[in-house]
């Protein structure tokens, strides 16, 4: 068995020898591509030179099975334990034949300097831990005499036993055993940008960087950001980034003063302000045929890093450095998943003022001509890729809604159901666009910026330019690959069955909120459910819910889906056919909706009970029940009888959770816990219009309604410090997460078990995620490190 390898003579079976990284480097050169030489010390030579070391015992008897069962409660063990590691590594003797050996092999670059990069392999971890992006694992440059690499393989090796790596690898519970560690030694040239670029195989993203592509890695500078059309080449949007800091090299003999960031081979510099990107076109272009090439020859979603090299008598080139490939799956290149795409083609920015201004409710941009109405009803169809533009949007407005490209309403607010929907399905949309439906004709030509909450009249000259999107909601093709993992929860929000399938290949634990009320509008055809029953049609509902369900069941086992049970605001219903109320309630939001309306007919709510009942007759014993807008204990009680009497308490999978965003939960979740609750869901849109007294659905009130108000943070935190006293699990479903990512940290904090978005937020969501608890975890480490 060899302990180096030459990245062009790597074969598959060497994969768990030479990690992830050199694996898929060596992958690029094999087919040709202009990826950077290097060689892979071997995990092996790792395990044989730990075995040669005079170890702590029993910790470390058998080595290569060792579970390191580390009392994380006691920091001196810890620090000690860590410490005789990391000095055993870095005293030892390594054998003079492997030295010489690998002399021999940097020797003939002739480069200036080695980057000993990290190369893991985990075995047998489903979630596929990446330490790289964990933090744990660091790249290390070195001078190319025997002693620096000697020095640098070490560094690498301890960094993989420092006390904070030991408890990252007991919180996500990975054996010693699992993890095999090579590293990948690649020769260092003077650079002039760097960065990285990665696609889904329709969507192309390039980040750039002055320098070596440490300042990208440390976080300390933001990169250009070009995103492309993978098709036609075209850039569809660039977000120049800041150039106040780079490195490079230090040639030797050279004045400038080493890094101070544990790279003593490289130097801080600050280039030139100027208005020249990092990445020049030519080598842009280069980047595009390459990304092609890969998707042509792997059919999946990938990540590479790249480099330009500082020019030398035949020109400056590109060089790839880094390369990371999506599962298998995860990327079809099929001509029917490709997204509709609306015209795109930008103009100049400062010549013409918007048409109007609104709030921006949902991501995006996109020009197409608009369908104007001002009826109550909606039409049974509009033409498909339309701009949709209506006074208000009400849920038997949605599958009309689904036909457009884009959304303008004169009325509502970010947390409407026409905004959730809008956001689900990945289209632009704007509220409280006054007047949008008398200043609009059904075919004018617009371009409706999401982002900004604005509208353009695109048939007259000097139509801003603008940084246009594609329409591309989350996909399981289009999310990242290789991710950290995660402790906290992460949930999806949904109501179009529709995209189940798609969102339930993402990595999420499941559905944190399905709400029913607007799942059923497909199906309603314009008619109150209480129609339906009135018709005697109720056995059709039924089934059209119980297919629904079992699919969803079906796509996510056994991941969890809570079902929330129907919430019918009245005024959102109203136009529904038999949904007219007698009486028009002056305040709906605080009507006749939730639990209580339960209690004065539960029609409905006995018919979802039996629909449930059904579903888990059927095996789907991953649906949860969860009860909106609960006020008292009487409330809850009285549905947990109706539950009882439905059959469903005999399953012991079956779970009854809450909403909890009414105020008065914060003083009744005891008594409530002990009448039955099993879990909470905070829904931060209804807490925070409770809270601060503000409509939700008011577009005036919109800058009023803030869910990271302080009162609203401060009840968010009672709510999971009562749940944690009460030990029952607690999650958050709101818009507040994915709106004020700041707020995740403070969550993880708390004590959240759980957090719940909208599809178009899982990923933003995930990697806060990720930062948040790395933070966490490196500010316990710090404590117990005292």
């Amino acid at each position: 068995m060899s302990e180096l390898y030459w990245l062009h003579q790597i074969q598959p079976s060497d994969r768990r020898l030479v990690g992830d990284r050199a694996f898929y480097l060596s992958q690029l050169i094999q087919s040709g591509y202009p990826a950077v030489s290097g060689f892979v010390i071997s995990a092996q030579l790792l395990r044989d030179f730990l075995g040669s070391i005079d170890w702590l015992e029993p910790l470390f008897a058998d080595l290569a099975n060792s579970s390191l069962h580390l009392n994380l409660t006691d920091p001196h063990q810890l620090r000690t334990i860590a410490r005789h590691i990391r000095q055993g590594i870095t005293t030892a003797d390594l054998r003079a034949s492997w030295l010489n050996n690998l002399e021999s092999y940097f020797q003939s670059w002739q480069a200036p300097a080695l980057r000993l990069s990290p190369s893991l392999y985990i075995q047998d971890a489903s979630m596929g831990l990446d330490l790289q992006f964990a933090g744990l694992l660091d790249a290390h440059v070195s001078w190319t005499d025997l002693d620096s690499v000697v020095a640098g393989v070490k560094q690498v090796w301890s960094q993989f036993f420092r006390a904070k790596s030991l408890l990252c690898y007991q919180h996500y519970k990975v054996q010693l055993h699992q993890l095999h560690l090579a590293i990948l030694v690649q020769p260092v040239w003077p650079t002039i940008s760097s960065g990285i670029l990665k696609t889904d195989g329709r969507i192309l993203e390039i980040q750039s960087v002055w320098g070596a592509g440490l300042s990208l890695t440390l976080g300390e500078v933001t990169p250009d950001i070009y995103r492309l059309s993978l098709e036609s080449g075209k850039v569809e949007s660039f977000q120049p980034g800041s150039r106040n800091y780079a490195y490079d090299l230090r040639v030797e003999g050279s004045t400038s003063q080493p890094s101070a960031k544990r790279q003593d081979c490289l130097h801080s510099y600050v280039p030139e302000i100027d208005p020249v990107s990092p990445l020049p076109p030519d080598f842009l272009q280069e980047l595009i045929q390459v990304a092609r090439q890969v998707i042509a020859d792997f059919h999946r979603a990938f990540a590479l890093e790249w480099e330009i090299l500082a020019p030398t008598p035949t020109g400056s080139s590109l060089h790839l450095t880094r390369f990371n490939l999506g599962k298998a799956g995860d990327f079809s290149p099929a001509p029917s998943q490709q997204p509709i795409q609306a015209d795109l083609t930008p103009v100049n920015p400062s010549l013409q003022p918007p048409l109007l201004k609104g709030f921006a409710v949902s991501a995006g941009q996109v020009q197409a001509q608009a369908y104007v109405t001002d009826v109550d009803r909606p039409p049974e169809s509009i033409p498909i890729g339309a701009i949709l533009v209506i006074p208000v949007i009400t849920p038997d407005w949605l599958p009309v809604l689904k036909q457009s490209v884009g959304l303008i309403a004169e009325q509502g607010g970010a947390t409407s159901h026409g905004a959730i929907v809008a956001r689900e399905l990945g289209i632009p949309a704007i509220v409280g666009a006054i007047g949008a439906t008398h200043r609009i004709q059904t075919g004018d030509s617009i371009l409706l910026d999401g982002n900004q909450g604005l509208v353009y009249d695109a048939d007259m000259p000097g139509t801003p330019e603008l940084s246009l999107q594609p329409i591309i909601a989350t996909t399981t093709s289009s999310f990242p690959m290789n991710l950290p993992a995660i402790a906290t929860q992460l949930m999806v929000n949904l109501s179009q069955m529709d995209r189940a399938q798609e969102i339930g290949s993402l990595r999420v634990d499941g559905i944190g909120l399905l709400r029913s009320e607007l799942m059923l509008v497909d199906v309603l055809a314009g008619q109150h459910p209480l129609t339906w029953v009135k018709q005697n049609r109720q056995a059709e509902l039924m089934d059209w819910i119980t297919r629904q369900l079992e699919q969803a069941s079906h796509f996510f086992a056994p991941r969890p889906i809570f079902y929330r049970t129907l919430d019918l605001r009245s005024h959102e219903f109203r136009s529904l056919r038999g949904g007219e109320s007698p009486t028009l309630e002056t305040n709906p939001m605080l009507g006749m909706r939730g639990t209580f309306a339960y209690l004065r007919d539960p029609t409905l709510f006995d018919l979802e009970l039996a629909v449930l009942k059904r579903v888990y007759e059927l095996g789907c014993t991953n649906v949860r029940l969860l009860l909106p807008f609960v006020r008292t204990v009487e409330e809850f009680v009285f549905c947990k009888q109706r539950i009882e009497q439905a059959g469903l308490l005999y399953y012991s999978q079956f779970q009854i959770w809450i909403m909890a965003e009414v105020p008065s939960i914060l003083f009744l979740l005891p008594d409530l816990v002990q009448a039955g609750v099993q879990g909470i869901s905070i829904g931060t849109n209804d807490l925070t219009q409770l809270l601060l007294g503000v409509d939700r659905d008011q577009e005036q009130m919109a800058v009023a309604f803030d869910s990271n108000h302080p009162a609203v943070r401060r009840a968010i935190e009672q709510f999971i410090q009562i749940a944690t006293q009460l030990k029952i699990p607690c999650s958050i479903c709101g818009q507040a997460p994915a709106q004020y990512p700041d707020l995740i940290e403070d969550l993880i904090r708390w004590g959240i078990t759980s957090i719940s978005v909208e599809p178009q937020a899982v990923e933003q969501t995930y990697w806060a995620i990720a930062r948040a608890e790395r933070r966490l975890l490196l500010e316990a480490m710090q404590v117990q490190g005292r």
